[in-house]
């Protein structure tokens, strides 16, 4: 089982932009920024097994702030001041954890999630336009436990314990847009769309 195709739509928060001091031609100048957010999303996804449709279903963000163990998201980009081409790398670690305990059973669940975007932008209008496309690859690596538990008399008689790690590697499409609050603070948005293997 697999999840085949997320479509990711999130607010990204620009806490800090790092411009390196040795550039000195402002045509060629290269600026960099470095970019810890916060990823408040809503997640839809298709499931399917071996080519047949089981289910769809989504994540909310309150779903994943009620499980989250540690989490962190960074993006780190580089582009030329006023050109047309940026590059970025876009991280997400998540460690997520959730149990479920009723009269007969117990079920507890781990899971690591790693979620790496590496992708070239086009800004139609140059960086100070806002707006960019982009076109990458995903890496997606997944690694969950479960514990099942039968409930008997105050005691709890182990079942079975099994876990799955499978990672994917997708194309990536997507658009973003930028709004300046200041030299050092933005807002995003930013909707794509991972399909492949």
């Amino acid at each position: 089982m697999r999840v085949l195709n997320i479509s990711v739509t999130s607010i990204i928060i620009t806490m800090l932009s790092i411009t390196p001091a040795g550039a000195t031609e402002a045509s060629n100048k290269i600026n960099w920024s470095v970019t810890p957010y916060i990823w408040a999303t809503e997640t839809k996804f298709d499931l399917k097994a071996q080519g047949t449709p089981i289910g769809e279903d989504k994540i909310t963000f309150d779903d994943l702030l009620d499980t989250t163990d540690a989490s962190f998201q960074i993006v780190v980009e580089a582009g030329r001041e006023g050109g047309h081409w940026s590059a970025f790398v876009d991280a997400t670690y998540l460690d997520t954890s959730d149990k479920y305990t009723g009269q007969l059973f117990r079920i507890e669940t781990d899971s690591e999630q790693w979620f790496v975007d590496a992708a070239i932008a086009w800004w139609p209008w140059s960086e100070a336009g806002g707006f960019n496309v982009f076109a990458g690859a995903r890496y997606t690596d997944l690694d969950d436990a479960f514990d099942v538990d039968i409930m008997a008399a105050d005691e709890r008689l182990p079942v079975a314990e099994f876990g799955a790690q499978r990672d994917f590697l997708d194309a990536l499409l997507g658009a973003r847009y930028r709004i300046d609050l200041s030299q050092h603070f933005s807002i995003s948005t930013r909707a794509d769309y991972g399909f492949g293997d």
